[in-house]
């Protein structure tokens, strides 16, 4: 499943977070195994600690996520990593690769990972977020800024060179209560369909019935 959501954050919040962050002095983009970073990643970072700007945003940004009614409704998350971002420019890339299974202090499993991209995407070449599904199914992502996506961080995936411009985004992995994806995909419809009932027919026996049943795989499924 991916989840795309439009607007998470408004334009004009997207475009402060990036022109505060340029005036930081960014760094290079790294991971656990520098060997590994090497080979596969040339991108450049701000995380939480490096400044309190840096700190402020990524609280601002992980209030959005967690606080929109969609992702929470398909989500389902309990944990989340304070965000952090990325800037891709000048032949920037991340290979294909599948991301750690926990991350953060303290430590969060990561079920999920969440990209919201911060510029629009006529403002770089390149730079197109590219997962790759065990089916052979490829999808290439290059959305609007403020746009939220997330989707399951077990995919390999990559991100192509940026050529031209630079491409920014705040990125955070997600532990959900629902460990196992068919059955969080499956509680997310679930939910889904009680919201368009209740929306379409008020809160009726079918509505009763359904948040019945969601509360009941809930008790069955759910992780704290």
């Amino acid at each position: 499943m991916i989840i795309t959501i439009p607007s998470v954050l408004p334009e004009t919040i997207a475009d402060q977070i990036v022109a505060d962050l340029n005036s930081l002095e960014w760094r290079a983009g790294e991971t656990d195994d520098a060997e590994y970073a090497a080979l596969v990643k040339r991108n450049l970072e701000l995380k939480e600690q490096d400044n309190p700007i840096v700190a402020q945003y990524g609280k601002l940004v992980l209030e959005a996520i967690l606080t929109n009614a969609e992702l929470r409704g398909k989500a389902l998350p309990h944990k989340a990593k304070i965000p952090q971002f990325n800037k891709y420019t000048d032949g920037g890339f991340y290979e294909r690769h599948g991301d750690s299974a926990f991350m953060g202090k303290p430590e969060i499993r990561t079920d999920l990972a969440v990209t919201v991209f911060l510029n629009d995407p006529d403002e770089y070449v390149g730079g197109e977020l590219t997962l790759e599904y065990p089916s052979g199914e490829v999808r290439q992502i290059k959305p609007k800024k403020g746009t939220l996506v997330c989707y399951p961080s077990d995919v390999l995936h990559h991100v192509t060179p940026v050529t031209d411009g630079a491409r920014y985004a705040a990125i955070t992995w997600i532990q959900s209560i629902i460990r196992a994806p068919h059955q969080r995909n499956l509680l997310a419809s679930v939910i889904a369909l009680s919201n368009r009932i209740k929306a379409t027919d008020g809160v009726n026996e079918t509505y009763a019935e359904l948040v019945c049943i969601q509360n009941n795989l809930l008790k069955m499924w759910a992780e704290f």
